[in-house]
Formats: structure tokens, C-alpha cells, sequence
């Protein structure tokens, strides 16, 4: 009697530990993690650009209740949910074009951030990134997130509350650029922002 038990027992966790694997490699393929879009969540991104409000709330399965517009940025509205970076909470917006008032992207920002707060945040987004969609393809600067003085300068703004930004460019899609920022606003206070944005052909 106790065998079946145990057997049963076994039989079950395998499965339930079968399910869990399942989903995490669905989520990992579907590029579902966070604030890194790739697979099917980049794709979805990229099917969406151009069109209105509706159709992209329709299209990510949002309400209007779930979406805020941004009273300080025009043509961004913002989403109710938070996603996880390097431990903070990462706010998600959408961005629209003011004129057309189409889909061109979607931004990831956490605000307010200390010192060593935004240089884990950087440091991972640099890894990250580059994991996902290869090197940089940002112009070589003293101003880019990958420079060897990045985290000097950042720590000196960050203490002088000198206004400067910090940025980094890679080819996400076929249509997406991903950008990331850092900037200093005053002292002590760093604003990360991560945006998906239709590439813009010069």
C-alpha cells in the first residue's frame, strides 16, 4: 500500500516539475522575461507599430483602466504594471506618434535611482543586451554606457548634480531599435530608461 503511495507520489511531483520546465521555457522563448523583447514578445511589438490605441490595447490584451495618460509626456501612456531589473521596478510605457497618433514604441524607466543602484542597473543592462542582440551599434563616445569611463563620470555627475546623459544603441529587430539611457537630473538622482523604438532610417 505504502509503494503505490510512494508511487504516486513520484508520478505526480515529476509531472508538476514537468509543467514548470514547460513554462519556463515557453516564457524563454516567447522573450517574455522583464523588460528584454525578443521571440514572439518583439515580434507582437513590431506587429503593433502604426497602429492606433485601441488596436494596441486590443493587441496586448489591456483595458483602458490599465493604461495612464502621461501628463508630462506627450503621445506616452503609461501601464498600470511594473516589471523587475537588476532588483527595481521598472514602469512600462507606450509611445505614440502626437501627429498620427500611432504605435512607434515602448519604453522601460525606473526613476529615481542612487549611485550604485543605476551603475548595477547599467552593468546589466550592457550584459544583457548584449547577450540578446549582439554588440552595440552606437558611435564610439566618452558618452556611451560601454566607455571604460563610464562609471567614473556617472559617480562624479551623480555628486555634483551635473545634468548629463549616458546612452547605448543596439539592433533589436528587423524595424527596432533598443536604446538605453542613464542620466543625471540633480545630485544623487539617476533615471534609467530603456525604449524599443521603429528603427528610423537616415
Amino acid at each position: 500500500m505504502n509503494s503505490q503511495r510512494n508511487v504516486k507520489g513520484r508520478l505526480f511531483l515529476s509531472l508538476v516539475l514537468a509543467i514548470l520546465l514547460c513554462a519556463a521555457g515557453c516564457q524563454a522563448e516567447s522573450g517574455t522575461t522583464g523588460v528584454w523583447l525578443a521571440g514572439d514578445s518583439l515580434s507582437q511589438l513590431e506587429a503593433l507599430y502604426g497602429q492606433s490605441l485601441d488596436a494596441v490595447l486590443e493587441g496586448l490584451s489591456l483595458t483602458e483602466a490599465e493604461v495612464t495618460e502621461d501628463e508630462t509626456n506627450a503621445g506616452v501612456w503609461d501601464m498600470a504594471a511594473t516589471v523587475p531589473l537588476a532588483g527595481q521596478d521598472f514602469t512600462q510605457s507606450l509611445l505614440f506618434d502626437v501627429n498620427a497618433g500611432t504605435l512607434y514604441g515602448r519604453w522601460y524607466q525606473c526613476f529615481p535611482l542612487g549611485t550604485q543602484e543605476a551603475l548595477s542597473v547599467a552593468e546589466e543592462v550592457l550584459a544583457q543586451a548584449n547577450e540578446l542582440y549582439g554588440q552595440p551599434i552606437t558611435y564610439p563616445s566618452e558618452d556611451v554606457l560601454s566607455a571604460e569611463s563610464f562609471a567614473e563620470r556617472f559617480a562624479s555627475a551623480m555628486e555634483s548634480g551635473g545634468p548629463h546623459t549616458w546612452r547605448e544603441e543596439w539592433k533589436a529587430g528587423e524595424q527596432t531599435t533598443l536604446t538605453a539611457q542613464v542620466a543625471v537630473g540633480a545630485a544623487d538622482t539617476a533615471m534609467v530608461r530603456l525604449e524599443y523604438a521603429l528603427t528610423v532610417t537616415r
